[in-house]
Order: structure tokens, then sequence, then C-alpha cells
């Protein structure tokens, strides 16, 4: 509900550094919560439907109700190392944001990210939890889906 809105206020605080140092983008793009930034960097949303749709993200996401919330860990390997090792785990984990060749983040069910972090810890890779409360870009916040599309639906672009 405020850490969402507190973090788009922060891609906006620097975008606005940047245009008052003269630098304007030619094009924007965004991942996750930078997408509501990039669709207000490129007019696309107001500064006021954009706190709006992330605080709305935010209060979907977290009331996500279910016994297990799930963990989201990062992963210094390679890729096909993440998808091997992910491959070989039972339960549901997932390579959730391929943030670069080497740096992966996993999602999944608690049990089976933990079970991933030691098999790439094994395998001397490196792998930290993330401090979130759900694992996100994951089936587990799937229920949120809905409510936020029919709040994102009631906004005007």
């Amino acid at each position: 509900e405020y850490t969402q809105p507190a973090m788009l206020t922060a891609d906006l605080a620097i975008e606005r550094a940047l245009n008052d140092h003269g630098i304007h983008p030619d094009m924007v793009a965004g991942h996750s919560l930078g997408e509501y930034a990039a669709l207000m960097s490129a007019g696309i949303l107001d500064m006021d439907g954009a706190l709006r749709a992330a605080a709305a993200r935010g209060t979907e996401m977290g009331a996500v109700e279910i016994d297990d919330k799930g963990l989201m860990a990062s992963v210094s390997a390679p890729y096909p190392e993440v998808e091997a090792i992910i491959n070989s785990i039972d339960g549901y984990v997932i390579a959730a944001n391929k943030n670069s060749p080497k740096m992966t983040v996993i999602a999944g069910e608690t049990a089976p990210v933990k079970e991933a972090m030691a098999a790439f810890e094994a395998k001397g890779f490196q792998s930290m939890p993330l401090a979130t409360s759900h694992a996100f870009h994951s089936r587990i916040v799937a229920p949120a889906n809905e409510p936020l599309r029919r709040f994102l639906e009631s906004l005007e672009i």
C-alpha cells in the first residue's frame, strides 16, 4: 500500500532531476513497478493515476491470503544453470525475472525455493532471499490480477 507508491515517487524524482539537468528520454521502458513510472514519463498516466495504480497494485498483491506466500531469491549464476536447477526441484519454483545473463530472480513456494537456493550454493553460486511479502511475478499472486485489472481499467489514459 505504501512501499510501491514510495518507490514510484523515487523513480519520478530521479526523472525530474534528470529533466532539470536537460536530460530527457527519447523513449522509456520499465520493468515490474517501473512500468508505471515509464507510463507517466511517456505522458500516458498522470501523477495521480500512477500513484493510485501503484497503491492499488501493492494493496491487491498484499491482500492475497494463502498459507504459503512464497519466497523470492536472487541467484548469481548463468541462466542455463538456473534453469537446470529449478527444473530438478519438486514443487513450484520458477525463474521470475531474468535480470542479466548471470543474475536471475527465482520465485515460488517457500520450501522449493529454499531447496533451489541450497542447490545453487552447493554448486558454488550465490543466492540471497529477497525481503518481499509474497513471491511476486509468480502464480502465487495471481489472485490479485482480476481486482487490479478492474482498477486499471478505471484509469483515464
